[in-house]
Formats: C-alpha cells, structure tokens, sequence
C-alpha cells in the first residue's frame, strides 16, 4: 500500500520514504507517554516527546479548541489498544531558532528588529525560554505614498513612542492562531499590559487593527505570526 502523508513538502516525503530512520524519528516526535484526554489536559501544559521535543497544549473549552504547539487537533480521544490518540491537521517538528534568530535571517524585518531592539525587547526574544508570542511586521515599501513606511520610521525616530509601540506586538504566552474559533474575539495583553483583540473573519485574522498575512511560525521560544501594519491602541 503506497505511503501517503498530508502536509509534507515533496522534498521531505521522498527523503522519508528512503530514510526510515528519519521516518522513525518524526514519528517519535509525535509520541508521548502517558495517557492524555481532553478530560485530563491542563490548559498551557507541556508534555515531552519520545524524541525529546516539547509540546505545549492549548486546550479552550470554552471555544471548544485543542491545539499542540501550531497544529490543531482535529479529532480528540480516540482509545486504542495501548493509549489515546488525537489526530492534529499538520505534522508536529523541533523547532531550531528563536524568536530572534528568526527575525534576523528570515524576510526583511530590519525595521522591526531596530525597533524591538531600542525597546529592550529583542535580547529577551534571543535568549529567555519565553514562551513569547510575537506579532512581527516587515520593511514597508519605502514609497512616497506609503503611510504605513512613514509611520514606522518616525516611530524609529521618537524613544518616547517606540518601546510602546513595539510592546504592543509582543505578548507574553504562547498563542497559536489555529486555536481561534472564527467570529469569536479573543483578547489577550501585551507588554504594555494593554488588551490586545484577536478576531477570525474567514480567511483572515486580525490582531487589533492589523491583518495577519502569514501565521503559526514556531520557534524554540514562542510563536511569531506576521502582519501586515503596525499595531495601535484603538481609544
């Protein structure tokens, strides 16, 4: 019977099928010992992987939402006959970066880092365990007619203005997008201890007045979720 595993990149499903080592050792990381239900689970918990990786559950009961790390569980407690099993809709992997290291070799946020950076907050993104949650915006097109570049960069320009500016991109905890139920608001604080709204409309979510356009990195310290402008405080 052919193999056949969703949510691979084709490069990956060919070294898998030639590698059962490597097939092995994915499969590991999707294996915790111990007998987990939805009726057990803690909200926030960790468990570990017999490969050694750590999976942090977000279990909402109140939208009826279970996600491990950035994947989401799709069908709960299926008893087997020697555990539980939960079928989540993307594979589960070891993340290798920081928040930080991330920003700093992936896309073009030269911007934000400087930002994050004046703020104090980018040595916490590379080094504490976090979790953090990290709403990342890339380098605007400098174009005369953009707003949105004219405003980071006198943002960048006032130390009055860019530590809060930046803290309201960053939340301490870890909050994957694939949790959110659609049409129901989720507010969470910033750094800024401000609340921060989460909406799902069908194909986009919005973090405050900004659009998510690419979500659900994880990384070793939390998870980043790009945007498409700068969040403001809506008085």
């Amino acid at each position: 019977m052919p193999l056949r595993l969703r949510g691979l990149d084709p490069e990956l499903f060919t070294a898998l099928r030639t590698d059962p080592n490597r097939l092995w050792q994915l499969l590991q990381e999707h294996i915790v010992d111990g007998k987990y239900t939805t009726a057990n689970v803690i909200d926030d918990q960790v468990l570990r992987t017999r490969a050694g990786t750590e999976l942090r559950l977000r279990l909402r009961k109140d939208a009826k939402t279970f996600t491990v790390n950035t994947a989401r569980v799709i069908d709960t407690d299926n008893e087997g006959l020697s555990g539980i099993i939960h079928v989540v809709d993307s594979i589960l992997y070891k993340p290798s970066l920081t928040i930080g290291t991330f920003l700093r070799n992936h896309g073009n946020f030269s911007s934000f880092i400087q930002g994050l950076s004046s703020a104090g907050v980018m040595s916490r993104l590379s080094s504490e365990p976090g979790p953090f949650t990290v709403f990342a915006l890339p380098d605007p097109d400098p174009s005369d007619d953009n707003v949105e570049y004219l405003t980071l960069w006198r943002i960048l320009q006032s130390p009055e203005y860019i530590g809060h500016i930046i803290n309201n991109h960053v939340v301490e905890g870890f909050i994957p997008l694939k949790g959110l139920e659609e049409h129901y608001y989720y507010e969470i604080s910033n750094l800024n201890k401000e609340p921060l709204i989460l909406l799902k409309d069908g194909n986009i979510t919005s973090a405050g007045i900004a659009d998510v356009i690419e979500p659900d990195i994880l990384a070793t310290n939390g998870v980043v979720h790009i945007v498409n402008r700068i969040i403001q405080r809506v008085y």
